[in-house]
């Protein structure tokens, strides 16, 4: 990572904006960053650190703290910073929770934010606030933090190791104990290989012990259900079952032929039986025809007729068509009378309608008078309204300033009791500023306890958890190996039934005197009687062995899971022996953070010391701006009181002539409008009647005229219909009907063809009937009467020996393919359970030493971490040598401290002065830095060189040169300016002048009233 530039706002002691340009520094490959103690050189890191991870570089500080004291309210507190990695740039900027002034002088919380950028494209000098780059994550704060873990490779406790070592915190990677240091060293160095591997060995492992123990019961089950000791067994059972099917097969031809012989002698008695029936049947069906050609001859004479009327039916449509169309002349001609009548009606109240219309004249000629003295009204109203509209106006202005000057009366009565509070208010602000900051201090410290111990807790809890989970898991093992074994159980109950109901069956179907065809004896004393409510046994054996089969399934997965809840409550074990108990409980921390919370919140709610000096000046500027405005009103008021006094006397002038009810133009408009509506009304009225009575006398002229005509078409139409009918009479006395008839022998004239039909099928029924009685009297003469229950009872008897037999049969031959198919599947299982042991002696092995479980109790990632380790160490020894003058090396310690430490990464050092090891802790503060620093610098060597490593371009140094005699420092510096040409650059953060002297490069930080600033050094 190469820092290029960072901006800083209202951060820290940096009341304003402060802009720091790495590129030059840089450049010189070792700088400095120099200031006296508290001027905020620290900052300038904590600034970084909180752009990449949101926390300070020393890790005291939280995002709420990041905020100036010295920053003005309306100023929002930022940082940008723009970084390089390899040949990409990036721009990331934060902005933590803060409390700023709205633009309507109030409070308001803004709360944390973070973006992302790629600025590749982008010079670094075009890069502006309204010019980022392409947006990577921003909005959601963990979406910006993710992305960046993601680009650097590194988290912030792995960054303060090797990046930027904070004060206070320089010597933690020294000092640090060994699981401390192998998670640092995990996340600066690529063992996801050695991670993976071993975590593959264990699942491995686990996989094939679950393998082996499934394999080894799956045998010992299999040969239980077949009632055998061994293999050998199982070869013996197999070869009787395999004999008992041969004698079997050699049993059933003779049976098969038996059987077809009384399936031949039934299939002809019942051909004998079915040609007797049939002649019968025929005989039936004969007699019921003969039976039924009196009705039938009905139906001939019924169709005769219908036919006879069919001729006759256009004479009796052309009677019922004439008579239909005298009537609806008839109809026609009473409409248009009762029209004509209605006619004569409307015409006699139309005139007289008219008459009193011409009655109303005068009152027409008054109603024109009244809309003219309406409209003149409407004119001198009109004339007034400017008048009018000027008062309300002028009347509205007076009412404004009459409230403007007591509103402005009131807020200087107002701005002169604010003044006379704002100085008990200054006082206590100050207190509250003091109070604030040492309860923020006081709370980051018991937040930072209470997440170490919820972390204990949380890992207790999952330890316990898991222990009942362990518990439960073992207790469905027995569950399940009892399932197992009486499924086994019921599997040889539901076998033997099966046997027995074989046995039955086969007993049902023995004869005396015929052999057996198991064991071959005429002789049946006792044959085995099947119960009256046996069940399916074949569905019982099919049902016990998929119940058997699905036990053993769930056995082997409750297996898995012990196996697995074992190992989980292992490794859960050791996690937390790992981790020290806390001093005191969370709850206990919990009970002090909520305190601290509610009095910081009750502290922080009240103003702060500049709003209140803000208020103070704003309110006495706001008074005199309200005396002015009184004034002002005052005056305005006055002559708005003397104008409006003036319009009402020429208004009371301009109406006097206008009725007092019409004064307002809206009541004269529409008095107007009334007076122009009852006029126009009037005259509409009037035309109306005159045009109605002249449609009257039209309309009545009509009607009878139409009256006329349709009374000549309904005696022509009535002349008509009498001589069809009289046609229609003649037609049906000489075809021989009376009315009655004839209507009977038209409704069948419908069924015509319907007769026709069951006439044509009756006699086709009757000539087949004949012909089937003739077909089935020939062939009856020569069939003989069957006994088809003695042939139905020996084809019976036959196929239940063929039947007991061939499952007898089956019976061997199923037995023996099971027995088979057992066999394979035993053989099979055996070499399965071979092959497992023989893997799971190897890779078991394997895993257990991967896991720590060796000589030097390390794990296969700690052992690898330690190869990397020793290469730091192997870096910083090559200066530390220098920097002690020969006396001091680092080693790494291949035994552990105690049972719970990590073998292989503590750190001791040999003092070449007294020729022995001693603990890093035993060093002196200069000894110490002298160390710490020789270790930054191999981590950062080896971290550099591993290709699956991270990107070092920069280190910083924060202060830790003051604890240095001069020679000390002399070689420091010296091993420091060596570093210079290689492919990183070193700054040191140091309010040492001789650092300073020795190096001038760099950045001067300035302290001030008005907050730090910072400029490059030239």
């Amino acid at each position: 990572m190469r820092p290029v530039r960072l901006t800083l706002q209202a951060f820290g002691p940096f009341a304003g904006r402060a802009v720091i340009d790495f590129r030059a520094a840089l450049d010189q490959r070792l700088f400095g960053i120099y200031g006296p103690t508290g001027a905020g050189k620290t900052s300038v890191l904590d600034a970084m650190a909180y752009a990449l991870f949101g926390e300070s570089s020393g890790g005291e500080r939280g995002r709420g703290h990041m905020r100036s004291d010295l920053a003005d309210l309306n100023t929002r507190t930022f940082v940008e910073f723009v970084f390089e990695l390899g040949a990409r740039r990036y721009v990331v900027r934060r902005e933590p929770e803060q409390v700023l002034r709205s633009p309507r002088r109030d409070s308001r919380t803004y709360p944390q934010s973070a973006a992302l950028f790629d600025a590749t494209a982008l010079a670094v000098d075009a890069i502006t606030d309204d010019a980022s780059g392409e947006i990577l994550a921003e909005r959601r704060v963990r979406d910006v933090d993710e992305a960046l873990a993601r680009l650097l490779g590194y988290s912030a406790d792995q960054f303060r190791q090797v990046v930027i070592l904070p004060q206070g915190r320089f010597r933690d990677l020294l000092t640090a104990s060994s699981d401390h240091r192998s998670t640092i060293l995990r996340g600066l160095f690529d063992v996801g290989v050695f991670e993976r591997a071993a975590e593959r060995l264990r699942r491995e492992a686990a996989d094939l012990d679950v393998a082996v123990r499934a394999a080894r019961q799956e045998t010992e089950a299999r040969l239980a259900d077949l009632e055998a000791a061994d293999l050998d067994a199982v070869d013996a059972q197999l070869e009787a079952a395999t004999a008992q099917a041969r004698a079997a097969a050699d049993a059933r031809p003779a049976l098969d032929a038996r059987r077809a012989q009384a399936e031949t002698a039934l299939l002809a008695g019942r051909e004998s039986a079915a040609r007797l029936e049939e002649e019968r049947q025929a005989a039936a069906d004969l007699a019921g025809a003969v039976a039924e050609q009196p009705h039938h001859e009905g139906l001939r004479l019924r169709l005769e007729r219908a036919r006879l009327a069919e001729r006759l039916s256009p004479l009796e449509a052309a009677a019922r068509a004439a008579q239909t169309i005298a009537e609806t002349a008839a109809a026609a001609a009473a409409r248009l009378g009762s029209e004509r009548d209605g006619a004569r009606e409307a015409a006699r109240t139309a005139t007289t309608r008219l008459e009193a219309s011409v009655a109303q004249t005068p009152a027409r000629a008054e109603a024109h008078r009244a809309r003219e003295r309406a409209e003149r009204i409407l004119e001198r109203v009109e004339a007034a309204e400017p008048l009018r509209a000027e008062g309300v106006v002028v009347r509205a202005a007076l009412a404004g300033h009459q409230a403007e000057e007591a509103r402005a009366q009131a807020n200087c009565d107002r701005l002169e009791a604010d003044l006379a509070q704002t100085a008990a208010a200054l006082a206590a602000a100050r207190d509250r500023a003091g109070q604030v900051s040492a309860l923020k201090l006081r709370l980051n410290e018991l937040k930072q306890a209470l997440a170490a111990a919820r972390s204990f807790d949380t890992l207790a809890l999952r330890l316990a958890s898991q222990e009942d989970i362990s518990a439960q898991a073992g207790t469905a093992l027995e569950t399940r190996r009892r399932a197992a074994a009486e499924a086994s159980g019921a599997l040889g109950v539901a076998r033997a039934r099966r046997e027995e109901r074989l046995a039955t069956v086969l007993a049902l179907s023995l004869v005396d005197q015929t052999p057996c065809p198991v064991c071959g004896s005429p002789e049946h004393p006792a044959p085995a009687r099947l119960p009256a409510d046996d069940g399916d046994p074949d569905s019982e054996l099919e049902a016990a062995e998929s119940a058997e089969t699905t036990a053993r399934e769930a056995l082997a997965s409750a297996e898995r899971a012990a196996g697995e809840a074992r190992v989980l409550h292992q490794e859960l074990a050791q996690s937390l022996a790992a981790l020290d108990r806390p001093p005191r409980p969370a709850a206990a921390l919990e009970a002090e953070i909520a305190p601290v919370e509610l009095q910081l919140a009750d502290l922080e709610k009240a103003p702060s010391l500049e709003e209140i000096e803000a208020a103070a000046n704003g309110a006495a500027e706001e008074q005199t701006a309200a005396q002015t405005e009184l004034a002002e009103h005052r005056r305005a008021a006055a002559e708005a009181k003397s104008r409006l006094e003036a319009l009402d006397t020429v208004l009371a002038t301009e109406l006097a002539a206008v009725p007092d009810d019409l004064h307002d133009p809206a009541r004269a408009r529409s008095h107007r409008e009334a007076s122009l509506k009852a006029a126009e009304q009037a005259e509409a009225e009037h035309r109306t009647a005159a045009d109605q009575n002249a449609a009257a006398a039209k309309a009545l002229a009509v009607a009878e005229a139409a009256l006329a005509e349709r009374q000549d078409e309904v005696e022509r139409t009535g002349r008509a219909a009498l001589e069809a009918s009289d046609r229609l009479a003649d037609g049906i006395d000489r075809a021989g009907f009376n009315a009655t008839t004839f209507a009977v022998a038209l409704g069948d004239l419908a069924q015509a063809a319907a007769l026709e039909a069951a006439l044509a099928a009756f006699n086709a029924r009757l000539a087949a009937a004949q012909a089937r009685r003739d077909r089935a009297t020939l062939a009856a003469t020569a069939a003989p009467e069957p006994d088809l229950e003695v042939l139905q009872a020996a084809r019976i008897a036959a196929e239940a020996e063929l039947e007991a037999l061939v499952r007898s049969q089956a019976r061997s031959e199923a037995e023996a393919q099971a027995l088979s198919l057992a066999r394979t599947r035993i053989v099979e299982t055996l070499e399965r359970q071979a092959a497992a042991e023989e893997a799971y002696r190897h890779v078991g092995a394997l895993s257990s030493l991967a896991q720590g479980r060796n000589d030097l109790r390390m794990a296969l990632v700690d052992y690898a971490v330690a190869a990397y380790f020793e290469d730091v160490l192997r870096a910083a020894n090559i200066r530390f040598d220098r920097m002690s003058a020969g006396r001091f090396e680092l080693r790494r310690k291949t035994t552990a401290q105690d049972q719970r430490s990590r073998a292989g990464l503590e750190i001791v050092v040999f003092d070449a002065h007294s020729g022995r090891e001693r603990d890093a802790q035993t060093l002196s503060g200069g000894e110490g830095f002298l160390a710490a620093l020789a270790l930054a610098l191999g981590l950062s060597d080896v971290v550099q060189a591993e290709a699956g490593g991270v990107k070092l371009d920069a280190i910083f140094i924060d202060e830790g040169f003051g604890h240095l005699d001069d020679e000390s420092l002399e070689r420091a510096l010296d091993t420091l300016r060596d570093m210079v040409g290689e492919a990183r650059a070193v700054g040191v953060i140091s309010h040492v002048d001789a650092v300073k002297t020795q190096i001038p490069a760099g950045f001067e930080v300035t302290p001030g009233p008005a907050g730090s600033q910072i400029l490059a050094r030239v």
